[in-house]
Order: C-alpha cells, then structure tokens, then sequence
C-alpha cells in the first residue's frame, strides 16, 4: 500500500515499536486485531479506504509489532476480528442501551451512562481523564451481569480480580486496556495507583521503567461504596433488587455479542475519535472535580451535540452530592468564614502590595 508517498507493507524486520494502537498525523489507524484460535493478535492498518492487516506492519520506515500480551491475558482480552458498519453514533449509542437493558435490566439512566462507558473505551485516547464505572448496591447477580456485559462490549477488555498493585503493574504497557476490576476490597494503595492510571500524563515508575496504564475503570468492590466514596471522576450505578428474573447469557451468547460489538466499536473509533480529540465542551456549569467526567462522557459522542446536553441530566446527582460535600469541607468552611468576616469588617482589607 502507497498514499501520499508513505508506503506501508507487512513487516519483515526483526525488531520495531510494540504498540496497542496508533493514530498516525495523517489520519491513519492501526489497530490490534484478535489472532485466529486465541493465537497472537495481529495490527489492522486502515486509511480511510483500504485495510491491510499482518503479524506486523511497516509503515513510513518505521516497524510496527503487537504489544506483547502474556497468554493467559491475551485469553480474555476482547479484540475485533474485523470491523463492520455500527449507524450513526445515535443508533450505536441506542442499539448498546438495549442490549444492557434487555440483559441486565437496568433503568433507563443508568444503562445511558453505561453505554456511554462503551463509547468512551473507543475513544479513549481522545480524553485526558480516563471515566471510572462504579457498581455499587446487594443485588450481586446482577452486578456481575453488568460487569460481564461490559467485558463484551468493551474496547480492549479485561476481566481482573485479587488485584495488587504489583499485579496491576504487571500488566502490557500501553494496551488500552478497559479494567473490568471485580474483588471485596481495594486498599489505598491500589486505589492511588488506580487513580493515576485513569490521568493519560501520568506515568507510573516499575522496574526502572515508565508504565503507561491509562484506560477506562469499572469496578465493583464493597470498599469504594463506604465512607470514602471514588473520587469524582466516577460515577456510579446502584444495583437493587427488583425480583425479576435475569435472561440467559451463556458463553455461547457472550461469544456472539462480543463477536457483533467489537466490529462495530472498531467503526465506531475509527469515525469519531478525530472529532473526540476536536470536542469543545463546556463543562464549567459543573462543580469543582466533575468536568473532566462530564468532558469525557460528552466525547463519546463527539458529533451529537443533543447526546452531549444530555450529560448534564446524567451526572446531576453526583453534581448534588459534590456541591453539598464542599459545605461539610474543613477548608472550604475555613474560606467562606474568611469571606464573611472580610464582608462584615470594613476595616479589614486585602492589598497584593503588602507583605
């Protein structure tokens, strides 16, 4: 394949740039692709019009290989084996709510902010601040539901449990990955390290190198639902009782949604994440902490300006409890009593001259 003077080939170097995925200045997208029989993945060059996929690709005299996955991770890492047309970003956003409500039975907002988790896994690497799903409530079968649901869906999904620090470390640099973390309790120090993963500036320090760990969070885990709620870059989804029985979802089911989805999120990236990384929007209506959230659910649907508004009503909750939360906030009491004796005390005055 030659365009614009680039030329791009199946590789046959021996060494090159290991990548989960690359948008290249000239539009480009390369892509891992599931290998055949759960084998190694392979990358999926695309320009607009024509695809070109291989163990490794050389594009513009630079070599490019799949990140490398350990097996038993690349086992249950969903990727697309071939990318097909998903509608307008309406239609996908309203075909992916439906398949979460008809299979978890959620209410009509919360499988609205799940579907958006879906979208924004695929545009990921247009937002500065990676959304974290958190499923709270007793209803546990229906909160693993959820959990394997999203794994389908999901870009680069993985399932994780008995995570440490260490082990999350442990993971492939720079994959993408949408954490799907499913254990009793989290520790500060993994909640720390979970926290600076979902920030795409920050790399973590391992071994005498830098990690890239940047990717979408869910997690459902007893421990972030007590007294220390996630922080705002989070919003949460309560799972209650509603006595009313669960569909079957076996692993036949799961194989054929994953199969389905996964070609058409790929589509989905590849139409709108030039647009996520263009999205002006104003998050400023939003209290302290939940514009980043708000800007990242809003770029899931970069071309729908009616779909982003609805972002307001979705995270009006979480902007009530934060706004309400800063008035029990010791600081924040300390600057308003400082406000108020300025405002009752004429004599009292502030001038940037003094020292």
């Amino acid at each position: 394949m030659k365009a614009n003077g680039k030329t791009i080939t199946a590789a046959t170097a021996d060494y090159g740039n290991t990548t989960g995925g690359e948008v290249f200045a000239d539009g480009r997208m390369m892509e891992l692709i599931g290998g055949a029989h759960l084998g190694n993945p392979q990358l999926m060059l695309w320009d607009s019009s024509t695809e070109l996929m291989a163990p490794a690709l050389e594009y513009n005299g630079q070599r490019y290989e799949p990140v490398e996955i350990e097996r038993s991770v690349l086992q249950q890492l969903m990727l697309p084996t071939r990318c097909c047309p998903h509608g307008t970003t309406r239609e996908f956003l309203a075909e992916t709510c439906t398949v979460i409500t008809n299979l978890v039975g959620l209410d009509e907002k919360s499988a609205s902010v799940a579907a958006r988790i879906v979208l924004c896994s695929a545009i990921i690497d247009a937002v500065s601040v990676a959304p974290v799903l958190v499923i709270a409530g007793p209803d546990t079968a229906r909160a693993n539901r959820l959990v394997s649901v999203l794994r389908c869906l999901c870009r680069h999904s993985v399932l994780l449990t008995s995570v440490t620090s260490a082990s999350f470390c442990s993971l492939a640099n720079g994959a993408r990955y949408t954490f799907l973390i499913s254990q009793r309790k989290i520790n500060d120090e993994l909640r720390s390290l979970l926290d600076d993963a979902s920030r795409s500036d920050r790399k973590i320090p391992f071994r005498g190198r830098l990690l890239d760990l940047f990717g979408v969070q869910v997690i459902q885990s007893e421990s972030v639902f007590a007294d220390d709620p996630w922080p705002l870059r989070s919003i949460r989804i309560a799972m209650v009782p509603t006595g009313t029985a669960l569909p079957a979802f076996d692993q036949d089911a799961q194989r054929l949604i994953a199969t389905e989805f996964q070609a058409k999120l790929l589509s989905f990236r590849r139409a709108n994440l030039g647009a996520a990384q263009r999205i002006n929007f104003d998050a400023s209506k939003f209290s302290l902490g939940l514009g980043d959230l708000a800007r990242s659910l809003a770029a899931a649907t970069p071309d729908d300006a009616e779909l982003q508004a609805e972002v307001f009503e979705l995270l009006r909750e979480e902007d009530t409890e934060s706004r309400s939360a800063r008035w029990v906030d010791l600081s924040a009491i300390a600057v308003e009593a400082v406000l108020v004796a300025c405002r009752e005390s004429p004599r009292v005055s502030f001038s940037t001259s003094e020292t």
